[in-house]
């Protein structure tokens, strides 16, 4: 037995899909309309002298609380994430503001 099958946690992946023409299997993923909640990139300094980014949601769509989640490496407008409550939602990052 896996480790996956101890926890229980083989049927939460994508489900494979069989295609009528040639049998193949090929996997699908729900492409729902997920919320759009803004959010922002906080920059921070660790104790270890080396800079993080994290994406900062003031307020999640289910359960009201702030949530942190890992930045992606390149810059982008918008980032598909799942907060720790199980939504899954589209955090749209708020442009950073320019000094002269």
């Amino acid at each position: 037995m896996t480790h996956n099958a101890e926890k229980g946690l083989l049927g939460t992946g994508p489900s494979p899909k069989v295609s009528a023409d040639g049998g193949s299997t090929a996997l699908t993923v729900a492409q729902d309309n997920p919320p759009r909640v803004a959010g922002r990139l906080d920059t921070y300094r660790s104790r270890s002298a080396t800079w993080h980014r994290q994406v900062k949601v003031d307020r999640c769509p289910r359960c009201g609380h702030p949530h942190l989640h890992r930045a992606p490496l390149p810059l982008v407008r918008s980032v598909l994430k799942v907060a720790p409550c199980g939504v899954e939602y589209l955090v749209v990052l708020r442009p950073q503001a320019v000094t002269a």
